[in-house]
C-alpha cells in the first residue's frame, strides 16, 4: 500500500489536461445535481462530476483527484484480497503488479472515473463470490451499492456486470439441485441492479452524444486495447494484424492455462 501510495501521489500535483479540465467547466456550468444525471454527454462520468460539482471551485486542482487516489490505492489492497483466496504468494503477486502498473498509476493520479470503476470492479468481483457462498440479502445489498457505483463510476463499468452476471449463472447451475434455486438466487443479486440500469439508461445514456474526437473503427480499438494488454505497440507500421495475432494467441494460452487449472 506505501508502495501504492508512493508511486501515484506525486501524479496528483501535476497540471489539469484537457478531459479534467472539461470535467470541472461542465461541472461547474450545472445549475443543480439532478444535470448530472439528466445530461446525456459522454465526458460526464457522473459520480466524477458530481464530486467536482460539490466541491465547487477550489484553490488547487490536487483536491479534485483525491477521490482518485484513495480509489487506486484502495484497487490494490482489494486485488490482495482476491488473489489472497488462490494463495500468499498469488496475492503479493497481484498487488504488485497492481501498485506498479503505468495505467493503473495513471488512472489513480487524474480527475476522472477511471480509478473508480477499477475499485468498484473488484469490489463487484469480491462480493458476489461472498454471495455465491452464503446467498444472504446483506451480501446481496452490498453487490447492489457496487453495480451501481460502478456504473455511476464509468459506462465500461457494463463489461464487468455482464461477466459476473454470467459467472453467477454458471455458477448457480452447477452448486442448485433444484433449478427455482437458480432464479430465486439471481433474482434476490441482479433484480435491483437490472432497475437501476433501466433507469439509468432511460435518464442518463440514451441519446448519449459524443463530445468530440475522431471516429475510431472497432477492429482499430480492439487492436489497440489488446495491443496495450499485451505490451505490444499500439500504432504505427509494425500494428494491425501481426498485434491481432500475438493477442490472440497470447489470449489462447491464457484461456489453456485457466482451464487446466480448472480441471
Amino acid at each position: 500500500m506505501v508502495l501504492a501510495a508512493g508511486v501515484r501521489l506525486p501524479g496528483c500535483f501535476s497540471n489539469f489536461w484537457f478531459d479534467e479540465i472539461w470535467a470541472f467547466s461542465y461541472a461547474n456550468q450545472l445549475g443543480s445535481p439532478v444535470e448530472i444525471f439528466t445530461e446525456q454527454h459522454d465526458n460526464n462520468h457522473h459520480l466524477n462530476t458530481l464530486i467536482f460539482y460539490l466541491l465547487g471551485d477550489c484553490e488547487h486542482w490536487m483536491v479534485y483527484r483525491i477521490h482518485s487516489l484513495v480509489t487506486g490505492i484502495g484497487a490494490v489492497i482489494l486485488a490482495w484480497f482476491i488473489a489472497r483466496r488462490a494463495g500468499r504468494l498469488e496475492a503479493i503477486i497481484a498487488s504488485l503488479l497492481m501498485a506498479g502498473s503505468y495505467l493503473m498509476i495513471h488512472f489513480s493520479s487524474e480527475a476522472r472515473g477511471y480509478a473508480m470503476v477499477v475499485f468498484f470492479s473488484f469490489a463487484t468481483f469480491l462480493t458476489i463470490q461472498r454471495f455465491a457462498e452464503d446467498k444472504r440479502w446483506p451480501s446481496a445489498v452490498v453487490f447492489w451499492l457496487c453495480v451501481c457505483l460502478g456504473f455511476l463510476s464509468h459506462l465500461t463499468y457494463l463489461h464487468v456486470f455482464i461477466a459476473v452476471a454470467l459467472w453467477l449463472l454458471v455458477h448457480l447451475f452447477k452448486t442448485c439441485e433444484d433449478k427455482l434455486d437458480v432464479i430465486a438466487h439471481f433474482t434476490q443479486c441482479f433484480s435491483v441492479p437490472l432497475l437501476f440500469l433501466g433507469c439509468f439508461y432511460v435518464f442518463a445514456i440514451r441519446g448519449l452524444e459524443i463530445g468530440g474526437g475522431p471516429p475510431y473503427k472497432l477492429i482499430d480499438v480492439l487492436v489497440k486495447a489488446l495491443s496495450h494488454a499485451g505490451g505490444w505497440p499500439s500504432g504505427g507500421g509494425g500494428c494491425g494484424r501481426g498485434e491481432c495475432g500475438n493477442c490472440r494467441s497470447v489470449s489462447l494460452g491464457d484461456c489453456v492455462v485457466v482451464a487446466k487449472r480448472a480441471q
